[in-house]
């Protein structure tokens, strides 16, 4: 792993007249899937294609990188890639080169060179087609008929990291070197000394013209002369360089890493929020951006010059509703507590005022009125309006609201099944504190983060994420909520006497927490009904509901179901079931059993046997997922069979067991602990008898 650092901006406000640095203008980045890409390179003909030197795999794409398909594996680290329309060059660590004339659908091996592969270029010359390839140990490689021959260029055994032909000349960048040109098709080299500083050629790219050439290196470079003199555009002194450089013709704007230039290199900007971009590849307005270095930025991103803005970050409509659930944490010093809670916001009537509509919103710090305009909003306070929030600004900007400096940022969150873009404000509503709040397009406020410190080491923070939402924007009604259904437990289930019967049930739910003490909890499902008949061979009762007791600050349920002794005395079966309704603004009903029902047989010799008809042998999706370091798997079993629930990692090693033990009919929970696992895509599996059944996890840290 290579560390990169940066240069301190301390000086910022008093240098920015003498520095070709403006404010950093960070653009709106969607992530794509990623394998653990290393390399990026967009076809002539439109497809994507990337390589994955540590899963040794290459890919493509036909739709813009959302969608990947493996394409060649061969057992070693891909280290380059040059494609052009149908043809697809790709070189190896162990110097092995191959070719695809069919879109990557098979590959030849078109020679074996002594060392890695580090670079490859192609151009069609009007004498012939170049193939120019640069190695760690062995030179330059030239070819001028598609790889049959090949001419040795040693250039004094220099590890050269990266080639490229513009015009009639072929460039070859060495690593802490030098960069050497060649103006007779690669028969004799020349050497320019870029830096006194023996900086590494990571990246040359072609601008506006052949005359118009830069260099990334610790620096960015600048040719106007088709590379005879250079001249530093720009000081980034980056540790181990720049990796990759790439100029957009639509927008003539030119990509060095995480800045970029819209003048010709005179002024650059900051326009992606990660700090170690290894791969820069751009199809027509779109650049595309391969990042390892910043952990919450690592991955593939992609950047519309044109961005959707969006339009209703905070959808006002009498009746809209939102729902969070919220947790707390405080520090005396001493000893710590913790809580969580259920909290709503709720648009309760539209009024106006001084002839403007507001609307009354009531609820987790927005309780005032509040309009929504030009994709800003205002609250109505004792001096009037007063700007909450401009949705038209980019990331880094800032805007005053009061007397309260607050700085607008962005990027994207999986919400209720999608990656959804917000706009996210930071300030300080106190000097010891901190505050951040998320705004999703078309949901509304969906996220905060509050965090202070005090004397004696004493800390508080507190957050709140979005769980539901009901949202009317126009006509349209739109709500929002994670289908979670409650587990129910048997905990009980027993013969009081002849004529009554007592149950007591836990229903669990993925929105249950734990907090300090029981009031600081939360149970989220709210009610739990029995259903239940008598039966015995064909002659049954009617069905009966009937509500459990709830006890207080807790999951648990339960009562007594009477019947006539008679049933007792004649082994009738009590056949029955639960449905739930959770506390959410947008309540899940649930039943459980979903067919069937739990059956207790009525035996007066003492002699009772509980059984479960139509239960299926499920396995559920842990929650939460991804998770850092626990999370809960449930799994039902329809009969009394050795179960065993295992986790293994993607290359099949088991790495966990959770259960192995014989198992009764009902549902189950069990917590997985991940910490000695690192970051990462797991398997799990459920198995009894002859069943199995299996699902992904992602641990993330």
């Amino acid at each position: 792993m290579r560390w990169v650092m940066k240069k301190s901006y301390l000086l910022f406000v008093f240098l920015i007249c003498f520095h070709p640095f403006i404010n950093a203008q960070l653009m709106n980045w969607a992530p794509l899937t990623n394998h653990h890409f290393s390399l990026i390179e967009f076809s002539t003909n439109g497809v994507f294609y990337a390589l994955s030197e540590s899963n040794k795999k290459a890919y493509r794409s036909t739709n813009d990188g959302d969608d990947w398909e493996e394409i060649l594996s061969v057992g070693v680290s891909l280290t380059a890639i040059k494609s052009k329309g149908d043809t697809i060059f790709i070189g190896c660590d162990n110097g092995k080169f191959f070719i695809s004339n069919d879109l990557g659908n098979s590959f030849n091996l078109l020679k074996t060179f002594p060392s890695r592969i580090n670079s490859i270029a192609y151009a069609e010359l009007p004498d012939s087609s170049y193939l120019l390839l640069g190695t760690k140990s062995s030179g330059v490689y030239i070819s001028s008929n598609f790889g049959s021959t090949w001419i040795s260029i040693n250039l004094l055994n220099k590890n050269i990291i990266n080639v490229k032909i513009i015009g009639y000349k072929f460039f070859a960048g060495t690593y802490m070197g030098s960069l050497y040109i060649s103006e007779d098709r690669g028969q004799t080299w020349n050497q320019k000394i870029i830096s006194a500083a023996n900086e590494s050629i990571n990246a040359i790219e072609r601008a506006q013209s052949d005359s118009v050439i830069y260099l990334a290196a610790k620096d960015i470079y600048k040719s106007t002369d088709n590379g005879n003199t250079w001249t530093l555009s720009y000081s980034f002194n980056y540790g181990a360089g720049l990796n990759d450089i790439k100029y957009s013709s639509i927008e003539n704007e030119i990509f060095a890493g995480d800045y970029s230039s819209k003048d010709g290199g005179i002024t650059w900007q900051k326009v992606f929020p990660g700090w170690d971009v290894l791969s820069i590849a751009i199809k027509d307005s779109t650049t595309f951006i391969l990042n390892f270095g910043t952990p919450s930025f690592n991955g593939l991103y992609k950047e519309d010059h044109n961005p959707y803005q969006g339009e209703y970050y905070f959808p006002l409509a009498v009746g809209n509703a939102w729902q969070y659930l919220g947790y707390s944490y405080s520090y005396n010093g001493i000893s710590s507590s913790s809580s969580y809670s259920l909290m709503a916001i709720n648009v309760l009537y539209d009024t106006l005022i001084s002839d403007i509509k507001y609307y009354r919103i009531n609820g987790s710090g927005f309780n005032n009125f509040f309009r929504y305009e030009d994709n800003k909003m205002y609250r109505y306070g004792v001096t009037g309006d007063v700007l909450w929030m401009d949705f038209n600004l980019k990331a880094g900007q800032t805007f005053q609201s009061g007397n309260i400096t607050i700085t607008v940022g962005d990027g994207y969150k999986d919400l209720f099944g999608h990656k959804r873009y917000y706009k996210s404000t930071e300030y300080s509503p106190v000097f010891w504190g901190r505050e951040w709040k998320h705004y999703n397009d078309s949901v509304g406020y969906s996220y905060s983060y509050y965090t202070e410190t005090g004397p004696m080491g004493s800390s508080y923070q507190r957050n709140s994420n979005i769980i539901q939402a009901k949202i009317k924007i126009g006509d349209s009604l739109f709500l929002y909520k994670a289908n979670y259904v409650p587990t129910i437990n048997i905990e009980a289930a027993f013969i009081q006497n002849d004529s009554m019967f007592t149950i007591g049930i836990t229903a669990n739910h993925p929105y249950d927490k734990s907090g300090s003490t029981p009031q600081g909890s939360i149970f989220f499902v709210d009610s739990v009904e029995i259903e239940y008949f008598f039966s015995k061979g064909s002659d049954s009762t009617k069905t009966f509901r009937k509500h459990l007791n709830h006890q207080p600050n807790s999951n648990f349920f339960i009562d007594n179901i009477y019947f006539p002794d008679s049933f007792y005395y004649n082994t009738y079966d009590l056949n029955y079931r639960f449905y739930s309704n959770d506390r959410g603004i947008i309540p899940t009903y649930a039943v459980n059993p979903e067919t069937g029902y739990l059956v207790f047989h009525l035996d007066p010799t003492g002699v009772k046997s509980d059984g479960i008809k139509n239960i299926s042998f499920k396995l559920y999706q842990n929650y939460p997922n991804p998770f850092n370091p626990t999370t809960t798997i449930q799994f039902a079993v329809g009969g009394t069979q050795h179960v065993s629930l295992k986790v293994y990692d993607v290359l099949g090693n088991e790495v966990a067991l959770l259960v192995d033990e014989e198992k009764s009919p009902g549902n189950y929970s069990v917590e997985f602990n991940a910490g000695k696992l690192s970051s990462g895509v797991y398997i799990y599996r459920l198995a009894a008898g002859s069943k199995t059944i299996s699902n992904k996890m992602i641990v993330l840290k």
